[in-house]
């Protein structure tokens, strides 16, 4: 299918987390090279910032919402998580608690490692879920307390709990 686009990482983390943080970036995975050429020459064209990602066989979870193809929110939160940005995965699973399979989750973040680093995904989702029920007061998410050994993600664990606190 040629015309194949998957709205994905923060770009779908936007969706999902009812745009915590806005971005003048978009990202999408395609499937065809000459289409992922021939967008970006469009986006170009129009002014736009696009970051289009070329796959044989898209490798997130995705789903449709409204006539879109958008990441799945699991898949989203790893993606996210394992590209820094803290803060768009823990709105996503603060503000989507409800709709989050963390069964599915813990399957794919579990290998996964937050990008140039031995931090695995799933230790940090922990570790944010525990920081955020320690600051709701209430235990939101059902998850064993843990701690990070790398001091700079522990960190920016902390801020990005913080900020989805300060809006919750």
């Amino acid at each position: 299918m040629r015309g194949f686009k998957v709205i994905i990482k923060q770009t779908a983390a936007s969706i999902w987390n009812y745009d915590f943080i806005h971005r003048d970036i978009y990202r999408l995975a395609v499937r065809d090279i000459s289409y992922k050429r021939a967008l970006e020459g469009f986006a170009r064209q129009m002014g736009w910032n696009f970051e289009v990602e070329y796959h044989r066989e898209i490798p997130y979870d995705y789903r449709g919402v409204d006539g879109l193809l958008v990441e799945a929110p699991e898949s989203c939160i790893v993606s996210c998580m394992s590209e820094w940005s803290f803060a768009d995965a823990f709105a996503i699973l603060y503000f989507r608690r409800e709709e989050v399979d963390f069964g599915k989750l813990k399957r794919m973040a579990r290998w996964k490692r937050v990008s140039r680093t031995d931090v695995r995904v799933w230790t940090a989702v922990k570790y944010g879920c525990s920081l955020l029920n320690e600051r709701l007061g209430k235990r939101v998410f059902r998850v064993r307390s843990t701690s990070l050994r790398r001091e700079d993600v522990g960190e920016l664990v902390d801020e990005a709990v913080e900020e989805v606190v300060e809006f919750a």
